[in-house]
């Protein structure tokens, strides 16, 4: 064996993890081989210095007394925090993760209804009727004419008129060239008051 393996075999001798044949063979290699010798005197002061200067055994008075003393130095630093700070870290926790997405979703769906009603909304076009006017109020009669939405403005009759709104929905036929003026001026208005003006314009 070499010397490495013999200085191995010291440190476990200490242990007694040696069979009687390794133990024998070390005793006879030590009587002859000086650094050896001098490994296992060197083990056994290390061994007799770890010994001596076993841990200290902590106290539990101590530890409690030391566990005392940080929690009064931690609050004392809590304490410390001014009352923007306080004010600070409490809006921080109201907007932790849920809340935050809540609140997040809300400001997304009011900014996204608010574009909607102010660049997508339907524009109405209102023509106020009147008996006296130049519109003809014959031509909504017809079996044609699909009226809803009926509101009186004016329900009082004592003055011997009313007032009210409705939708009138008819069909129309038109057929014309296409650089004809009021025929562009009706394609245009489809386009640009229709909620699908392709479907229309097919």
């Amino acid at each position: 064996m070499q010397h490495n393996e013999y200085k191995k075999l010291i440190q476990l001798s200490f242990y007694g993890e040696l069979c009687s044949k390794e133990q024998d063979d070390l005793s006879e290699h030590l009587k002859s081989c000086m650094e050896c010798r001098e490994e296992l005197e060197n083990q056994k002061n290390l061994l007799a210095l770890l010994s001596e200067n076993k841990r200290a055994k902590v106290n539990d008075e101590i530890l409690s007394s030391a566990r005392y003393q940080l929690r009064g130095a931690l609050r004392m630093e809590k304490d410390k925090l001014s009352i923007a700070d306080n004010l600070l870290q409490k809006l921080a926790g109201l907007f932790s993760t849920p809340p935050r997405l809540a609140f997040s979703f809300a400001t997304v769906m009011l900014i996204g209804i608010l574009i909607g009603s102010l660049f997508l909304g339907k524009k109405d076009v209102t023509e106020i009727i009147t008996t006296t006017g130049n519109s003809d109020i014959t031509e909504l009669s017809g079996d044609d004419v699909k009226i809803s939405n009926l509101s009186f403005i004016d329900s009082d009759t004592s003055e011997g008129e009313v007032e009210f709104t409705f939708e009138a929905v008819k069909l129309v036929y038109v057929k014309g060239k296409i650089n004809d003026p009021k025929i562009q001026s009706i394609l245009t208005y489809s386009m640009l008051n229709e909620s699908n003006p392709g479907s229309r314009l097919n």
